[in-house]
């Protein structure tokens, strides 16, 4: 396995691309819901593919931390501080946002109980969410470690199976109903939120495959079910907003995480075969180091990154198109939010934090 400061190379390379389809993620039409406002375009079924394709995102971010964290041993007492760490972070992620939104794009005074209250409720920047997530799947972590460490292979076999026909219910329920009837909500699995499957994804992927299941074959195999999985979601997307008429970007979105886990999966299993069986440039797997040790730096701040580069997207849309035009725009805001995460982490106090 391929190491350079003990840090992984292949789950660094996950986090780059996962840390810029998340700012892709948040560009509304320009981009990500660019298929809601282009209907009658030539390229409004790859609009939408590209839609549901960006959505493993959060799922790799998941599974990144489950291999890494799952396996750990771990004290309860260093199980609080990293929980308290993490919601250190998340309140100055939160104080950043929410002076830059209120003085550089909203122009009201800073309102301390009006912070507060925010906060508590919802994230003061969309992408903060997943911290809110992240800071219940700490506290979640002895479980979760007992769970992965002591399920043999056809318990996680069973796991995914479950989750796999599970996710399948909603995708049925259309099909059959149109909209109008849902199973009765008694009915859930405990295993279906983010933070508790794609964990246990990932630590099955990075520590329970034998190596000899790594093949370019079920690679095939899995990119084959993951273009198919994603073009199933796209195609309920497309019937249900053409027969309900809303196109916002609330609801275009029901299927799209519906079979994601699919194509989530195949980018690590094809990531970590790649790493496995191509030896990177030392300088090549320092640059990639670096650019993933500045994620999550990156993350937090990856709202002011995209307003303070809107102007590349808006120079670039008149002259090619758009999709391109957002693309390249996204690619400078993580430049920029990676230059600056480089610079802050020079600072010891700051640095232990990002």
């Amino acid at each position: 396995m391929n190491q350079i400061k003990k840090r992984i190379i292949h789950l660094d390379f996950i986090r780059i691309i996962a840390i810029y389809l998340v700012l892709f993620n948040h560009t509304g039409t320009s981009g990500f819901m660019l298929f809601t406002v282009r209907q009658g375009s030539f390229f409004y079924s790859f609009y939408l593919f590209n839609a549901i394709l960006i959505k493993v995102a959060v799922p790799l971010f998941f599974m990144v931390s489950g291999a890494l964290l799952l396996g750990k041993e771990e004290s309860y007492a260093q199980l609080v501080k990293r929980f308290f760490k993490f919601s250190i972070v998340l309140l100055f992620a939160s104080i950043v946002s929410y002076l830059y939104r209120h003085f550089r794009l909203e122009n009201v005074d800073f309102t301390i109980k009006e912070f507060i209250a925010l906060i508590y409720v919802q994230p003061v920047a969309v992408a903060l969410w997943y911290l809110y997530a992240y800071l219940a799947y700490i506290l979640m972590l002895p479980f979760l470690r007992c769970l992965a460490q002591h399920l043999d292979q056809k318990g996680f076999q069973w796991l995914f199976l479950m989750y796999g026909l599970y996710s399948l219910i909603p995708l049925f329920e259309f099909i059959t109903f149109r909209g109008k009837y849902d199973h009765y909500s008694a009915f859930k699995f405990f295993i279906c939120t983010n933070y508790l499957i794609y964990p246990m994804l990932g630590y099955y992927i990075e520590h329970k495959l034998k190596s000899s299941v790594f093949s370019k074959k079920r690679l095939l195999i899995l990119v084959s079910s993951s273009i198919i999985s994603i073009c199933v979601c796209a195609a309920l997307t497309h019937w249900k907003c053409t027969l309900t008429g809303n196109w916002d970007e609330g609801s275009v979105q029901d299927f799209f995480n519906s079979l994601i886990f699919i194509p989530a999966g195949t980018i690590y299993y094809g990531i970590k075969i790649f790493f496995a069986k191509y030896q990177p440039h030392e300088r090549t797997c320092k640059l990639i180091t670096a650019l993933g040790s500045a994620t999550f730096g990156l993350y937090l701040i990856e709202n002011i990154c995209r307003e303070e580069t809107v102007f590349i997207f808006s120079t670039l849309d008149q002259h090619i198109p758009t999709i391109l035009a957002c693309w390249i725009w996204i690619f400078f805001a993580c430049a920029v939010g990676i230059i600056i995460t480089m610079l802050l982490k020079k600072f010891k106090f700051i640095s232990k934090y990002i």
